[in-house]
């Protein structure tokens, strides 16, 4: 069991890359993949685990308070004042929720897994008499297996979908899935409008072609990837990208350089990586 209160600030975003790379990234070159807002509140949760089931139970009770944070334009070394991209509004208010998870992890390395599964789903309650009355849900799996051929090789496979369950009313802003950028489509610019919305699927498939090294690999890479975002009564438009690059990863450190191109942007996008994909 356990109790937080916090004043932070927060992004919707933060599931796409993490908090390391997101700000090497900012700092260096102005590329920031997140939108921000300031929650204010107080968490009751409790957890249970089953280690024979591999299996994790949470649940917890949310009251928070939502506040707009105004753009700024910070320090970068290599970025320009108008790099930074306007930081958006949210809609101001209170919100609590009751949410539940799940998860399941039969991974053999988390850090860098190469066989096994992991499965998460989560749901959200909002109402409560609260500003923000929805409900939400999100499920997500990952499938990692060796290749038989060259020890060390891998095929990764994640699925992931979510969002609000019915209604027709378009959720605040702070709720909003915005894909795109390094983790979720790559080959599409963070925050594009073309996939943001109240619901998402994407998939992303990566292979590791081991071809050097023993403790310290070096690897090819290959992905594909396909997803969208939308709104309720917008059509899906499934987004295609491709890409590939090399990969080298020790005992302490996972990194990589890579070129994906976006089938529907028809523009190619390099990313730097100091974790796995997924």
């Amino acid at each position: 069991m356990g109790a937080n209160a916090y004043r932070v600030t927060a992004s919707p975003e933060a599931w796409h890359r993490g908090d390391l790379g997101n700000s090497l990234a900012s700092l260096f070159f102005a590329d920031d993949d997140r939108t921000y807002h300031e929650r204010t509140g107080y968490e009751l949760s409790v957890e249970k685990a089953f280690p024979l089931a591999a299996v994790t139970v949470r649940g917890s009770w949310r009251d928070d308070d939502f506040e707009s944070l105004r753009s700024r334009a910070p320090f970068s070394f290599f970025g320009d004042d108008e790099d930074w991209r306007p930081n958006p509004p949210v809609d101001d208010g209170s919100g609590r929720a009751v949410t539940g998870r799940i998860t399941l992890d039969r991974r053999n390395d988390p850090s860098f897994p190469t066989l096994g599964t992991w499965v998460e789903g989560r749901f959200e309650h909002w109402g409560f008499g609260a500003d923000f009355d929805f409900d939400w849900a999100q499920g997500q799996a990952r499938l990692y297996r060796p290749i038989p051929t060259t020890r060390g090789s891998f095929v990764a496979l994640r699925a992931m979908a979510g969002g609000r369950l019915g209604g027709s009313d378009t959720l605040a802003p702070q709720f909003l899935y915005r894909l795109g950028g390094g983790s979720s489509v790559p080959g599409y610019d963070a925050l594009n409008e073309l996939l943001t919305g109240d619901r998402m699927a994407f998939a992303t498939a990566t292979v590791h072609q081991a071809v050097a090294g023993e403790f310290t690999r070096l690897f090819l890479v290959g992905l594909a990837s396909v997803g969208d975002a939308w709104f309720e009564g917008q059509d899906v438009e499934w987004n295609t990208a491709f890409g590939g690059g090399l990969a080298i990863h020790g005992r302490a450190r996972y990194a990589g350089v890579f070129a994906v191109y976006g089938t529907e942007v028809e523009e190619l996008q390099i990313y730097t990586r100091i974790k796995p994909w997924f």
